[in-house]
């Protein structure tokens, strides 16, 4: 992570990972990211796939209350 942040919307999630809509060029396969919930939970993830404005993002640890990310 080198402090670059988007705004992304989550489009689906569970405990080990989520799809995510983000405009961020800089964004790649193999990238660490931290997502932040609006509640500030959070939780690193590493993307595993990108296509356009989609990309799917692994957990380094499952999330117990993935929903958490998304309020």
């Amino acid at each position: 992570m080198h402090g670059d942040r988007a705004a992304a919307a989550v489009r689906d999630i569970s405990p080990f990972g989520a799809r995510l809509s983000i405009d961020a060029d800089w964004l790649r396969e193999g990238t660490f990211v931290e997502l932040i919930g609006a509640g500030g939970a959070r939780a690193r993830a590493i993307v595993r796939w990108r296509r356009g404005p989609g990309c799917g993002v692994e957990f380094l640890v499952p999330q117990a209350n993935p929903r958490d990310l998304v309020r």
